[in-house]
């Protein structure tokens, strides 16, 4: 998170493991060469219309929609109403994208499936 500009996180609690191991994959998936944007850095960019569609841009990826609106782009649904987003999103080869999701905690098969099938 150096040099990213974002504030201080809140006290992660009983997330803290989950964050450490973010990071720990995070830090893995840098080591082998890819770029990694974090959660927070995501949905810090989607916040800002424009901004995402920049980073990415910066970044090489091609076809990033020049329009997307806050929250569109890197966003999958999650219901009626929410968003997920990745906890990871390392830019690969030829500037394209994958979503990374550590869990260490069981979640139904429906909601897996669910989310992993908003992500195609």
């Amino acid at each position: 998170m150096v040099g990213a500009g974002l504030s201080a996180p809140n006290w992660p609690g009983e997330r803290l493991l989950h964050h450490l191991a973010v990071a720990v994959v995070g830090l893995d998936l840098e080591a082998a060469g890819h770029t990694v944007l974090s959660g927070r850095e995501i949905r810090t960019a989607e916040a800002v219309d424009g901004r995402v569609v920049e980073l990415l841009a910066d970044l090489g990826v091609p076809g990033v929609p020049i329009r997307a609106r806050r929250g569109e782009t890197l966003a999958v649904p999650a219901g009626a109403r929410a968003l997920h987003w990745p906890d990871l999103v390392p830019v690969l080869p030829v500037g394209r994208l994958a979503a990374v999701e550590v869990e260490l905690t069981p979640k139904p098969a429906a909601a897996l499936r669910r989310i992993l099938r908003a992500y195609l």
